[in-house]
C-alpha cells in the first residue's frame, strides 16, 4: 500500500467542510498545519480510497466518521487500487509527510 505508513508524522495543509481520508470527531475538521503520527493504514470502503487513524499532537485522534468513512479490515483491503475521482478528491484532507 502506498501512501503513509505507521510511525509517520503528518501534516495537514488543506482543509474542507467534511473529510474522508481522515475524520474528526465532529465529521468538520477545519484546523490547518495541525500535525500529528498515523497510527493507523487502512482504506476506506466508501470512499475507495486510503484512510489513516491520526493521533494529533495535542492529543485528539482522527480516523472515523460517522457517514463517510468505514475502514475495510485487512483482508477487504484491494490488492490493486483504483484512481480517486476529481469529486471525492475534493472531501479529501490534504497531507504532508512531516521530517
Amino acid at each position: 500500500m502506498s501512501g503513509f505508513k505507521v510511525g509517520d508524522y503528518v501534516k495537514n495543509i488543506k482543509t474542507n467542510t467534511w473529510n474522508s481520508t481522515v475524520c474528526a470527531y465532529d465529521n468538520h475538521y477545519r484546523v490547518e498545519n495541525k500535525v500529528g503520527k498515523v497510527t493507523k493504514v487502512s482504506w476506506s470502503k466508501t470512499m475507495n480510497t486510503h484512510a489513516y487513524e491520526i493521533t494529533w499532537d495535542d492529543g485528539t485522534t482522527c480516523g472515523k466518521s460517522h457517514n463517510s468513512l468505514i475502514l475495510a479490515e485487512p483482508n477487504e483491503i484491494p490488492f490493486k487500487f483504483k484512481p480517486i475521482s476529481k469529486d471525492q478528491k475534493n472531501h479529501l484532507l490534504k497531507l504532508i509527510k512531516e521530517i
